[in-house]
This record gives structure tokens, C-alpha cells and sequence, in this order.
């Protein structure tokens, strides 16, 4: 090539991004005379040629452009980090074909005006690079300050470089570019673009430009008005050169949404004379979009296959990880089965398939959860494994990369989970179809042939499990004899107070039992004159009916025994069950409790699900004791002496900031915490004030202990409640709040869905993760809801915005609670269970 302008302008991208390119190219045509490149990082392509018909478009492939070991890149990087990798080889070929000004923009730019200011400055400096912003932000959307630190100070997307006194820099960010082009926040990288924030430093004569002009994008419009006269575009009162349209969001019709999808701060809210261009950079799109099909173009990514190997997020995550050790490995002897074959690169990994490697070191989650080093960490990520190809996340194939031995040991559990999961959804659509009297034994022979690996007992003690009692002289049903953690303030506690509130409404004679929660074979009558009756009703803690068996007086071991125990997790511990050769039944609050010890002993319990007291009206002074006023109260609860990791309740503080990005909400809302218990009081405590210190937030702090009608007047100040639990047996300050007529925001699984529908509640998403080691009780094995943070704040800011609609759900929550979870209506299901007795 005879180069006489001595200047180029070239962009980079894939096939699937030439639509867009197209724009960018056009423009410059109309803006420049000198020499014009496209870049394609992708493979050769029939038929592009005459995409670009009638075009001064140079067209170079990736793979011309003389890179050396050019095959390593395609199989180290993604789509977008091959793209932005290439880019300071494309300086460098340019200079070396005697290019002497090169500009580098991106493929999403539109050129508005003339280019010759930028020529004009590489006269004088070497370098010309714009800042992503010239002013800070004064709120807290997205993008933030650390989300542009975590990028990088200038934006890449557009770069001018003189062939004077560049050369060092180049070669330094060739390398760079070579082995750590990864977007990759977490490890401080970012693609090409953070490496330049050594531009000024390494090429001295560097031009920052501070102009209003150019690059102008979602992350600097707080500090650019946009406008249109006489058919050009201005911003601040200057003519735009251009404009860098990043993550521009439109529907299928190509009509615009969103300004990007990388932003929250502006969102469809921009000007007039803004939304006017991008109506036209739409229009342009769809019509470059509908040629570009014409052609029938291949648009699909050529580099997912090189030489017959297929790559693809999860091979590339294993050679991230060898090269992140400096375990630089020669890409040539890589062949077909390389990544299906065990892996000798990695110590204290050897013998795990490389593949499998690389879907474990591609997720942070996994890492977190799955110690994959030890034998019981390996067996678990396997199981997760196994899960996340039965329904249908990761592809079938990956099984047969399970090691041999755990296969042998699952033979059906594939065929097992496909079938648990098809029942889950039918039973969830129609609850009460396996609940029919007919269909209960065919229940029974599912859960034992499903969840036959789960059973812990041997048949001695699977005989001996809730066994009823053959003597009818027993069964005297005039009163019951109730054992219950009474004066304490914990959920069990308060489920056995329910539950006298049902029997008194059932008129049954109680004899209370005051057992003590921190030694259970401790029992004392609340009144030494009450009846033993023939029925006893133990609301205790499931793993400690052995030692309340100590301390029971002879006579209460020949009554009928019902046990009424809570649980959390999807599946019971099997030691827990041994509880049960001391009962002759089992209550429990909720089908998630049911189901989790079905799945463990094969019996079914009764659910009796706990009632709902009326709620009485008015403050009840909380709003004059806690300065409560004129705000949009958000309520949490924060149950120091309980597992913290499962009631999640940091992840309310999350949400409650991203959903305070919205300056009306932030302004007008309070989160209010409510503490029980006293485990590391102060310490959470000082933690929660100084995220309130560091956010600037409204949070208010309760942590002394109220009456019921305190707690009833704190529910009526309340707008909205929230629990991102990851698990719960049944949930009642989420039902508590549901019968005071606040909405109720809460993870959509486990026990409150007894309760909680799309039509009487906010259900926030989720994603099952392992519980880790010290997170629970008998953890291993085991998986609970990660709520989403996202997805929470979306349903908070959505009920602050939308009252009347947030009204109309919390009215029809209210209903569907007092409908069906009144005292009188549970009642009436506690009388059935005792009247079934026989």
C-alpha cells in the first residue's frame, strides 16, 4: 500500500456489529478524505465486499493484520475482549505502513462534523485521548465515580496516536493487550481502556481534550445539553463532532427505549434535540440492518471454533485462570479433546476435567461455595452440577464429564430430578392435588423411589417414627397438654402462644408445660393443680424431644404425642427424625416443611399452618417514641440470635440503597430495622450506622423490645415490609404485615409461599446457592435462595410509584390472610387433626 494522506481513521468490530459500523463509516466518509479501515474481528465473510459496494472502506481481517500468534488471542478472549485487544496492533500496522496520524474510533459512534480539529492537534502532540468526564456527579445513579475508576479515566472509544514518540508506549500496551485484555472489574482490569490511564504519563506530549464537543455519551450528558438547529446538532452552543451511542437500548422495531443499559441516570429522559438524533441513528440502523439480511451475511462469531476446537466462556475461563498463575501454555498442542481431558496444568486440581475447571473458575459463586480441592467440596460441586444440567442451564453433554464413580452411584438421577422437578411445578399449579386421600399413597411411593438416596434411617428406626397408638382408652379429647418455650421470644415460642389462642377458641381445656430452651429435660407446670390430659402437643425445637423425654413425669409417656416442628431447609436431617419414635404424629406450619421431611423419612405430616391474630388500629405511640413521621417507611426485621446468613437481613440494606439511585425516593423514603436478640448487638449496630454514615441514608434503628400492640402500631406505619430471606419455615412477620394491609415484599421460595402469591404480594427472584460450612445447621448438601438485590429495589421503587396499584395488592393480601389464616379458620384445621386421632 503507497500511503499518500498519511492519515487513518479506522473501528473494529465483528460481524454481527457491521450494521452499526456502517454509521460510523459513513460519517467519516462524508467527513474526511483520508484513508478509511474496518477492522473485522471475525472470519472472512462472502459477500461483505458488497455490503460495503461503492465504499472507500478499506476491509483488513483480524487474522491479516500480522499479529503474531494470533490463534492464542481467539482462544483466550471473548467477543469483546478480542475486539478491544486488537486495537493497539491496528495503531501499530498503520504506523508501520507509513500512517503517520492514526484515529481509532468506536463502531457505536456518529460523526457529525468535520475531523480536522483532531489532525490539527496531532501537529502539535502525540496522543489525543477524551476523558469520560470533565465534571463530577452531584447524585447517586449509575454510573458512579467508582464505576468510572473501575474502567478507567479516558474513554477508548475514541484515540488519536502520532507515529512520533508513541513507539514505547505501544509495544508496552501490545503486550498488555496480549495477555490481561479482560473485563474483569473484580481483578482490575478492563479490557484495553484502563491500561491508557497511563497515556499522559508515558507519552508526554498528550492532548486531553476537555471540549463538550466529542464522545459525547450517557456517562457525560449531566454535564451537555443537547440541541438542533438549522439541521445540526450542538452541544453547550458548539457544533458536535460526535456522538458515542454505548449500550443504546431500543425494542425490536428499532425505536429507541433507552439511552443505554449501561446507565440509570437518564434512562428515556433526555432532550429533545437529543432524542431527535438518536430517532434518526435508529432509522439508519434498521435500514443498514435490513441490507445487511439481504445479503444473507453470516453473522454468527467465526472465533467460537478454531481449528475444529470449540470455545467458548468456559474454556476461555480455564486458560484465564492457567495464565493468571503465569502457567503460560503453548496454544498449539491444544486439540479437540484438550479441554474434555483431566487437568495437569493446575495444582491440587489434577484429575478434574479442564472443562469442569472452567465453568468452577468462571463464577465467583462457585469459588465461594465449593472448595472443589476436598473430596466432600468436589462431591457437592458435582451435585450442583449435575442440578444445573438437569434443568437444562449448562449443556447435556457436560455430563459425561462427571467423574465415573459418581455417575455409577446416580445412575437415574437425572432421569430422578427431571421428575421432581415436572411434580414441584404440578403441585405448585395444583396444590392440593396430591393432598387427595386417594392419591397419598402414590405420593408415598414417589418420595421413597425419588428421594431413596436421602434416607438415613435403618428400617428398626423408620418402624419406630410416629407409630400411632392401638389403646382407644387413651384418646379422651376433652383437653390437650401443651409444651412450649413460654416466655420466650423466639418464633417457636411464639408459634406455641398461637396455638393456645387456637385451642381456647376451640374451647379445649389446656394444661400449659413450661419447657426451659436452654436445657429441654428442665419441665415446669405453669399451674402444679392442672390436668394431665391424654393428648400432649410439644411446640419445641425438633432435635430436642429426647431430652424433654428425660424430664417428662411417667404418666405423660402413654399419651398420644404430637410433635409440631419448624425447619428452613429443603431437606430434614435424618438425626433430627430420630426425634420421631417418641411421637405418634407431626404438625408442621407449612407444605415447605411437609415436603422437606417427606423427602427425609417417607411420613407425611399434617400442616397446620400458624394463624393470624387481628390487628388492632392506630400508632400506639411507636410514631411519638421513635420520632416516625412523613415518610415512606421501607421495614426490615434483624433477628440478632438467629442464623444471619439465612434471614439475609444486609441484603435489605442493599436494596435499599440501589433503590435510593432514585432522587425522589432516596428524599422521601426511611428504612426502618427492627432488632430482636442480642448477639453481636453492638457490633451490628455500628456496622448498619456507618453504611447509613457512608451512603447518606435514612435509617432508623429499633432494637428495644415491644408489646404486641407496639409491634401492631409499627406495622401501621408501615408502607412497605420487606425479608430477602434465603430460606423460612413458614415467615410470620411477613404474614403479621400482611394482615395489617402493607405490602410485603419477600424471596419467592420456601415457607411463606403458603402464604405469599403474585397476586397478594411482591415476590422477589432468586437463584438456588449451596449453604456453606457454619451458615446452618446440617448445611451439607444443602441449597437456599440468593435473592436478587436488582430485583428487590425494582419492586421497592415500584411500590413507592405506583400507590394506588401497590394498594390493590396489599387489600387483596390482607383479604387472602384473613380468609384463610385467621385464628378461626386455622382452628378449625387443628380441631380436624385431633378429631382424626383414632
Amino acid at each position: 500500500m503507497i500511503n499518500f494522506s498519511k492519515t487513518a481513521f479506522f473501528t473494529i468490530c465483528s460481524a454481527n456489529y457491521i450494521p452499526t459500523a456502517k454509521i460510523l463509516l459513513d460519517g467519516l466518509k462524508e467527513n474526511t478524505v483520508n484513508d478509511i479501515f474496518l477492522i473485522v474481528c471475525d472470519g472472512k465473510r462472502d459477500n461483505l465486499n458488497k455490503y460495503f459496494v461503492n465504499s472507500d472502506v478499506n476491509i483488513i481481517y483480524a487474522e491479516d493484520l500480522e499479529i503474531e500468534n494470533f490463534k492464542d488471542f481467539a482462544f483466550r478472549y471473548s467477543i469483546l475482549e478480542l475486539n478491544t485487544a486488537i486495537k493497539p496492533f491496528v495503531f501499530n500496522y498503520l504506523i508501520n505502513r507509513g500512517f503517520e496520524k492514526i484515529f481509532y474510533f468506536d463502531p457505536d459512534i456518529s460523526i457529525e462534523n468535520s475531523l480536522n480539529d483532531f489532525e490539527d492537534i496531532l501537529e502539535e502532540y502525540d496522543a489525543v485521548v477524551t476523558p469520560h468526564l470533565l465534571s463530577p456527579f452531584t447524585d447517586n445513579e449509575k454510573p458512579n465515580l467508582d464505576d468510572i475508576t473501575n474502567s478507567g479515566i479516558y474513554n477508548l472509544g475514541f484515540l488519536g496516536l502520532s507515529s512520533n514518540n508513541t513507539e514505547i508506549f505501544l509495544q508496552w500496551w501490545m503486550q498488555k493487550c496480549k495477555y490481561y485484555c479482560y473485563s474483569d472489574i473484580e481483578n482490575n482490569l478492563f479490557t484495553d481502556q484502563k491500561f491508557c490511564n497511563y497515556l499522559p504519563s508515558f507519552i508526554e506530549k498528550t492532548k486531553i481534550y476537555h471540549r463538550t464537543d466529542a464522545n459525547i455519551a450517557y456517562w457525560n450528558l449531566h454535564e451537555r445539553e443537547i440541541e438542533k438547529k438549522e439541521n445540526r446538532y450542538f452541544c453547550n452552543s458548539k457544533p458536535v463532532i460526535f456522538f458515542h451511542f454505548s449500550g443504546l437500548v431500543s425494542d425490536d422495531n428499532f425505536k429507541f427505549k433507552y439511552i443505554s443499559k449501561h446507565e440509570s441516570r437518564f434512562k428515556s429522559n433526555v432532550s429533545e434535540g437529543l432524542k431527535e438524533k438518536i430517532d434518526e441513528y435508529l432509522t439508519d440502523l434498521s435500514g443498514n440492518t435490513r441490507e445487511f439480511k439481504k445479503l444473507k451475511i453470516n453473522e454468527s462469531y467465526s472465533f467460537n471454533k478454531v481449528d475444529d476446537i470449540f470455545l467458548d466462556k468456559f474454556t476461555r475461563s480455564y486458560i484465564k485462570e492457567i495464565e493468571k498463575r503465569n502457567l503460560f501454555i503453548n496454544m498449539n498442542q491444544i486439540d479437540k479433546k484438550w479441554f474434555f481431558e483431566d487437568s495437569d496444568e493446575l495444582q491440587g486440581y489434577l484429575g478434574i476435567k479442564r472443562y469442569l475447571l472452567g465453568i468452577y473458575f468462571g463464577r465467583k459463586d462457585l469459588q465461594d461455595n465449593f472448595d472443589i480441592t476436598t473430596d466432600n467440596g468436589y462431591v457437592a460441586f458435582l451435585g450442583w452440577l449435575s442440578n444445573e444440567i438437569s434443568i437444562g442451564n449448562i449443556k447435556e453433554e457436560i455430563k459425561d464429564l462427571i467423574p465415573k464413580k459418581i455417575v455409577d452411584e446416580n445412575k437415574i438421577s437425572f432421569f430422578k430430578k427431571a421428575l421432581i422437578i415436572f411434580l414441584v411445578r404440578l403441585s405448585n399449579k395444583f396444590p392440593f392435588f396430591f393432598r387427595h386421600p386417594r392419591l397419598i399413597n402414590i405420593k408415598l411411593s414417589l418420595k421413597k423411589v425419588l428421594f431413596s438416596n436421602l434416607q438415613q434411617q435403618t428400617d428398626q428406626e423408620k418402624v419406630r417414627l410416629f407409630q400411632p397408638i392401638n389403646d382407644k382408652n387413651l384418646l379422651n379429647k376433652d383437653g390437650i397438654n401443651i409444651f412450649g418455650y413460654f416466655g420466650e421470644n423466639t418464633g417457636v415460642a411464639g408459634g406455641a402462644k398461637l396455638m393456645i389462642s387456637m385451642l381456647q377458641e376451640l374451647s379445649y381445656k389446656i394444661s400449659r408445660n413450661i419447657v426451659n430452651i436452654k436445657d429441654n429435660s428442665f419441665i415446669s407446670k405453669s399451674d402444679q393443680n392442672q390436668k394431665v390430659w391424654n393428648i400432649s402437643l410439644f411446640h419445641i425445637n425438633a432435635d430436642q424431644m429426647q431430652n424433654v423425654v428425660r424430664g417428662l413425669d411417667p404418666y405423660y409417656l402413654s399419651n398420644y404425642k404430637i410433635g409440631y416442628w419448624a425447619w428452613e431447609l429443603e431437606r430434614f436431617p435424618s438425626e433430627y427424625l430420630k426425634s420421631g419414635k417418641y411421637l405418634n404424629d407431626l404438625w408442621v406450619p407449612s407444605q415447605f416443611i411437609a415436603d422437606s421431611i417427606e423427602r427425609s423419612c417417607n411420613f407425611i405430616p399434617k400442616v397446620i399452618p400458624h394463624p393470624v391474630k387481628k390487628h388492632t388500629e392506630g400508632t400506639h405511640n411507636i410514631d411519638k417514641r421513635f420520632n416516625l413521621y412523613d415518610k415512606f417507611f421501607l421495614t426490615g426485621a434483624m433477628d440478632l440470635n438467629s442464623y444471619v446468613d439465612r434471614k439475609n437481613p444486609f441484603a435489605i440494606l442493599d436494596s435499599f440503597l440501589l433503590a435510593c439511585s432514585d432522587n425522589s425516593f432516596k428524599k422521601d423514603a426511611a428504612l426502618i430495622l427492627k432488632l430482636s436478640g442480642n448477639f453481636k448487638k453492638m457490633k451490628t449496630v455500628q456496622k448498619i450506622m456507618a453504611f447509613k454514615e457512608k451512603h447518606d441514608l435514612d435509617i432508623r434503628i429499633i432494637d428495644e423490645i415491644l408489646t404486641d400492640k407496639e409491634m401492631d402500631g409499627l406495622r401501621n406505619i408501615t408502607d412497605v415490609f420487606i425479608s430477602l430471606h434465603r430460606s423460612e419455615g413458614f415467615g410470620l412477620n411477613l404474614i403479621e404485615n400482611m394482615s395489617a394491609g402493607n405490602i410485603v415484599i419477600g424471596t419467592n421460595y420456601s415457607g411463606n409461599k403458603q402464604f405469599m402469591n403474585k397476586d397478594n404480594s411482591l415476590l422477589v427472584d432468586f437463584k438456588l446457592i449451596p449453604v456453606k460450612e457454619n451458615q446452618y445447621p446440617h448445611w451439607k448438601g444443602q441449597f437456599w435462595a440468593d435473592p436478587s438485590i436488582e430485583d428487590a429495589a425494582k419492586k421497592i421503587l415500584w411500590s413507592y410509584k405506583n400507590i394506588n396499584k401497590s394498594n390493590k395488592i396489599a387489600e387483596a393480601g390482607k383479604r387472602f390472610v384473613m380468609d384463610n389464616f385467621s385464628i378461626e379458620k386455622i382452628s378449625q384445621e387443628v380441631f380436624k387433626a385431633i378429631q382424626s386421632i383414632k
